[in-house]
C-alpha cells in the first residue's frame, strides 16, 4: 500500500515513460513499482481499436478519473476558444491565425519573415515567390472552411483528397497516398529488422493503417483523444509525398468543427506539432507513443501549448476591450494636422477645395487644366463599388470573411516597414503612402499623396508616377485630374 501513491502520482499527475519514472524516483525496488503502474493504467485503458502502430501493437489511451478530468478540461478550453473566435473581432481571429501560419510556414519552408506573414492576414501581401505559395493556399483553404457554416462531417479520403488538392494548387488529383519512399531505409530494413522508430510509414503500409485511422475516428472516445489521434498520426504516417504537417492539422481541425463549429478552424493547433518535431524534451514523448501505442503521453504537451496560446489570445482579447474603453471616438474622426499612417483614407473623390497656393502649382503642370470637380472614370458606374463578402481565389491572400479592408496603426506601420523590406526602392513616405492608400475600388490623388507626405506637389507626382510604374497603381485620366487605381496582386505584370 506505500507505494500507491507513487503509482498515482506518476499517472494522474504527470504521465511519465519507464526511463523518466526511474530517473525522477531513484528508489529501490523500481521495478516492482513500474510493474505497479503499467497494471494500474491496463486497468483504466481505452482501446482505440482498429488504430495500430507500425509494429502492430494496439493503441490506446490511459482514462483514470484524473487524466479524464484532464481531457474534459482541454474539450472546454478548445470549445470556449472556437466560440471565442467565431464570435469575435478581425483582430482576434487574425492572432490566432497568425499563431497557425508561423507553424505552417515552418511545415512547409516558406521562409516567410513575421511581416510578410502578417500581410497574407491583413490581405495586403504583394509578393510572387513559388515557395511562399503553401502557405497562401493553407490560409485561403482555412478562411474558406470557416466561412462555410455548414454540417460538417468527419475528416475522411474525400476530405483529405480536398485538402491535398488545395495545398498542390491543383482541381484534379494525379495521384493520392504516396507510392514510393523518402530514402531507401524501409526497404533495406523493415524487412529483416521492422521498428517503431522509423519516422514514416513504409509505402505498402499506407493504404492499411490510414484506414484504421480513419476507422477508429467512429468510436465512441473523446473528441480530444481522436483529434491527437489524428494529429499524431498523419504526422508520422506521413501518406502523403507533401504537405503532410499541414495535412494533419487540417484534419483535426474538420474532427473538431463537426462538433465545435466552424471557429474551430481558426484554432491555433499548429504550434502543437511544431513543439513535438523542434522541442528535444518531447523526443521521449514521440517515441513512447510510436512503440507503445500508449497516446496518452501527448495529452500533458498538447494541454500546455494549449494553455499557452488560451491565456495569449484572452490577454489580447482584454486589451482590445480596454482599448475601446478609452477611445470611443469613432474612427473617421480623424484631425486633419495628424501625421503620416492614418487609419483611414481620404476619399479620392471627394477633396475638399484646395487653397489658393495649391491651386497655381496644380496650373503649373501642362496637361492639367483650372480645378474642377472630380467625377467618376467612365469606365465605371461608380467611384467606389460595393465592397464584396465573397472570398478571393486561393492562390491570393485575402482578409477574414466581413473583415473590414482597413488596418489598425499597427498593422498600417508593419506593412509599410513590409513593403520597403520586400521592394527596397521605396522611400519611408512612398511606403508609409501604400500602406494605407491600396484599397481595391478607391482611386488617389498626386494631391493626396501632397498632403499626406507634406512635400511640394512636384515631388508628389513624381512619387506617385514612380509607384504606377512599379505596378502599385494604374494612372489614369479624369476631366484635369490624374487618378492612380491600385492593381491587385494577381494583375500586376
Amino acid at each position: 500500500m506505500a507505494i500507491e501513491p507513487v503509482v498515482y502520482r506518476v499517472t494522474d499527475a504527470r504521465y511519465l515513460n519507464e526511463l523518466l519514472f526511474r530517473m525522477e524516483m531513484r528508489m529501490v525496488g523500481s521495478d516492482a513499482v513500474w510493474k505497479k503502474v503499467l497494471q494500474y493504467r491496463a486497468s483504466h485503458r481505452l482501446s482505440l481499436a482498429p488504430l495500430e502502430t507500425l509494429l502492430r501493437a494496439p493503441c490506446y489511451f490511459t482514462m483514470t478519473e484524473a487524466i479524464s478530468q484532464k481531457v474534459e478540461q482541454g474539450e472546454r478550453m478548445l470549445r470556449r476558444f472556437a466560440e471565442s473566435l467565431e464570435a469575435g473581432s478581425e483582430e482576434l481571429r487574425r492572432h490566432a491565425l497568425g499563431r497557425s501560419l508561423s507553424a505552417v510556414n515552418a511545415f512547409e519552408e516558406c521562409e516567410m519573415s513575421p511581416l510578410a506573414i502578417k500581410s497574407v492576414l491583413n490581405g495586403t501581401y504583394r509578393g510572387n515567390e513559388d515557395f511562399h505559395e503553401p502557405l497562401l493556399r493553407y490560409h485561403a483553404y482555412l478562411l474558406e472552411l470557416f466561412s462555410s457554416r455548414g454540417e460538417e462531417a468527419l475528416p475522411d479520403e474525400d476530405f483529405l483528397g480536398e485538402a491535398l488538392a488545395r495545398m498542390e494548387g491543383v482541381e484534379e488529383l494525379s495521384s493520392y497516398y504516396r507510392s514510393r519512399d523518402f530514402d531507401q531505409r524501409p526497404s533495406r530494413l523493415w524487412r529483416f529488422s521492422p521498428s517503431a522508430d522509423f519516422e514514416y510509414c513504409p509505402m505498402d503500409r499506407i493504404e492499411e493503417a490510414m484506414g484504421n485511422l480513419l476507422q477508429s475516428l467512429r468510436n465512441e472516445s473523446p473528441l480530444l483523444v481522436k483529434a491527437l489521434s489524428i494529429l499524431f498520426f498523419v504526422s508520422w504516417l506521413q501518406p502523403f509525398d507533401s504537405h503532410n504537417d499541414s495535412l494533419a492539422a487540417l484534419s483535426a481541425k474538420r474532427l473538431l468543427a463537426s462538433e465545435m463549429g466552424p471557429g474551430a478552424y481558426l484554432l491555433p493547433i499548429e504550434p502543437f506539432l511544431q513543439d513535438l518535431r523542434l522541442d528535444s524534451n518531447r523526443t521521449n514523448v514521440l517515441l513512447e507513443t510510436r512503440r507503445s501505442g500508449d497516446l496518452t503521453y501527448l495529452l500533458e504537451p498538447f494541454l500546455q501549448r494549449l494553455s499557452r496560446e488560451t491565456k495569449d489570445f484572452e490577454a489580447l482579447e482584454k486589451s482590445l476591450a480596454r482599448e475601446a474603453r478609452e477611445e470611443p471616438a469613432p474612427p473617421e474622426e480623424v484631425a486633419p494636422e495628424e501625421p503620416a499612417l492614418p487609419d483611414e483614407e481620404e476619399e479620392a473623390f471627394e477633396e475638399p477645395a484646395e487653397t489658393a497656393p495649391e491651386r497655381k502649382e496644380e496650373e503649373e503642370v501642362p496637361v492639367l487644366e483650372e480645378e474642377e470637380e472630380v467625377l467618376p472614370i467612365p469606365a465605371k458606374e461608380a467611384p467606389r463599388p460595393p465592397r464584396k463578402e465573397t472570398l478571393p481565389e486561393p492562390r491570393r491572400s485575402a482578409p477574414l470573411p466581413g473583415a473590414k479592408p482597413r488596418l489598425s496603426e499597427k498593422e498600417t506601420r508593419e506593412y509599410a516597414q513590409y513593403l520597403m523590406e520586400t521592394d527596397p526602392e521605396l522611400s519611408r513616405k512612398q511606403a508609409s503612402f501604400l500602406a494605407s492608400h491600396l484599397e481595391e475600388g478607391h482611386h488617389y490623388t498626386i494631391q493626396q499623396f501632397k498632403k499626406f507626405a507634406r512635400c511640394s506637389y512636384e515631388t508628389a507626382r513624381t512619387s506617385m508616377d514612380r509607384l504606377a510604374r512599379a505596378g502599385y497603381y494604374r494612372k489614369g485620366q479624369v476631366k484635369n485630374r490624374f487618378v492612380y487605381t491600385p492593381i491587385a496582386k494577381g494583375e500586376r505584370q
